[in-house]
């Protein structure tokens, strides 16, 4: 009794931890309808969809399996007494698995356990049009630390498995996702759902969960001494927002598939990760992007307003596995991206931000300048999307995010701007100053007294189907401006 109270006490500080989510990072759902032979879409017609999550479990449970129902939540986590937002992505909501039946973890938590022939199933909609998204299962506590770990790479935009044809574009079809660590349970069920809902072999997805030795992780079961997972949604940028709010507030509902005979498991070995190296780098920008820097502190430089920081965000080599072999917080990682940190908390192991962080006074001569690339604009590209977010760091809070589309065309007011590279300013008040962001005082935002800082992402290479290389990429110039004295 007594460890499991100091278990629940553990994951109860996890979750005022992490159900802020997440790993700086993003990942995506869908709406509704039915698998058909139109272009209708999966979310136009919600109510077939739901005959045929029905026949699904009518055909599971015909097939020796017992069906209980977990949902979907897309609600926001980070609120002002949040004692951290985990680094969230202002620029995406993240949807969590709920089946509140972990006997560890509190009712309301979206961690969960299962023992290792179950296998939890989402017959339901890719998201609609969006610059990403992605759905991943984590590790999020294990030999009681918090790790919040990615255990191989997601299943995203260009590698679900829909039940249209191949060569289809991936938004707004039916899929079906399957998590599970054992691949009898997969192979069962995409057998029974293949017949059941005539969904041809190649339309379906497995979210696996590894040999947990091999991986190093407690074993799966229920209860004390056993891993608590978490299975994260992730959206970017949506380009009908109405859509994508509809598609977060439909109450999707996951399949808990549990075999009624019990056996020994069939475990899915460690995956091979996909290389992030893709033999292109960015170093051919560095003598534009200094001259670039020179051209900034100039232009703000004035009688009443002085450079007095300068410094630069840095690439993180963050990884999972890594994560789970030290039991240090991954904070929800995706290495879908590459996340180019200030001096965010992120509680990791060698990924403590070192970069320049500042407090931004109420003053017309008090504001921060970030210059970088535009990684998504380059030829060849190295990002599929980038964006860069301001951050309060004392809570890991992201405030607002701005988009590769917002950045463009920032820098070409500058002598050595260009397509390649953006200039944007943060202040507490920017008036009708063009590529300029309002850094609000009061919740959301950063108070007055409490340094800022900034965070770039970029999403998938499109030469890798993975995120950039750290090695590979050059981090924004950060700068802070304030008044003479």
């Amino acid at each position: 009794l007594i460890a499991e109270r100091r278990m629940a006490r553990l994951v109860a500080v996890a979750v005022a931890v992490a159900v802020g989510l997440a790993a700086l990072c993003l990942a995506a759902a869908v709406l509704p309808a039915a698998a058909s032979s139109d272009d209708s879409g999966c979310f136009a017609n919600p109510a077939q969809l739901e005959k045929r999550v029905s026949a699904a479990e009518a055909a599971l449970e015909a097939a020796g399996f017992s069906v209980s129902y977990g949902t979907i939540d897309f609600k926001p986590t980070c609120t002002e007494k949040s004692i951290t937002c985990f680094g969230q992505n202002p620029s995406s909501p993240y949807g969590r698995y709920l089946f509140g039946d972990a006997p560890i973890a509190p009712k309301e938590h979206p961690a969960w356990q299962m023992h290792e022939d179950e296998a939890l199933v989402w017959v339901g909609c890719t998201p609609p049009v969006s610059r990403y998204f992605g759905i991943q299962s984590y590790a999020f506590m294990t030999h009681e630390r918090l790790v919040f770990a990615s255990m191989g790479d997601a299943i995203h935009m260009t590698t679900i498995n829909t039940t249209q044809p191949h060569g289809s574009d991936p938004f707004d079809k039916e899929m079906v996702v399957i998590t599970t660590g054992d691949s009898h349970t997969d192979a069962t069920i995409r057998a029974v759902l293949g017949r059941s809902l005539n969904i041809s072999a190649n339309g379906f997805n497995t979210d696996i969960i590894p040999n947990t030795t091999q991986i190093g992780i407690d074993p799966m079961g229920i209860g004390l001494n056993h891993t608590l997972f978490m299975t994260l949604v992730r959206v970017a940028e949506c380009s009908v927002k109405a859509t994508c709010a509809a598609y977060n507030a439909y109450p999707w509902r996951v399949m808990r598939v549990t075999p009624r005979i019990p056996r020994p498991q069939q475990s899915f070995p460690l995956t091979v990760l996909k290389n992030r190296t893709c033999g292109h780098n960015e170093s051919y920008l560095v003598n534009g992007l200094n001259n670039l820097v020179q051209d900034v502190i100039k232009f703000y430089t004035s009688a009443s307003s002085q450079l007095s920081l300068i410094g630069r965000l840095t690439p993180m080599h963050l990884e999972g596995r890594d994560c789970i072999k030290k039991l240090t917080n991954c904070i929800g990682d995706t290495r879908d991206a590459l996340y180019i940190n200030g001096d965010e908390r992120l509680d990791s192991a060698n990924s403590m931000g070192s970069g320049p962080s500042f407090p931004i006074a109420n003053d017309t001569n008090d504001f921060g300048v970030v210059v970088g690339i535009i990684h998504s604009q380059l030829q060849p590209p190295l990002a599929t999307y980038t964006n860069l977010a301001v951050y309060y760091p004392a809570k890991a809070m992201g405030i607002e995010a701005l988009m590769d589309t917002d950045l463009a065309g920032s820098s070409d007011r500058f002598p050595n701007g260009g397509s390649a590279f953006y200039v944007y300013k943060f202040a507490r008040e920017c008036g009708s100053e063009p590529y300029c962001m309002n850094v609000p005082s009061a919740f959301p935002g950063v108070p007055l007294d409490q340094n800022t800082t900034f965070v770039e992402r970029a999403y998938l290479n499109p030469l890798t189907d993975v995120g950039p290389s750290p090695e590979e990429m050059q981090g924004p110039f950060v700068m802070h401006f304030s008044p003479r004295s």
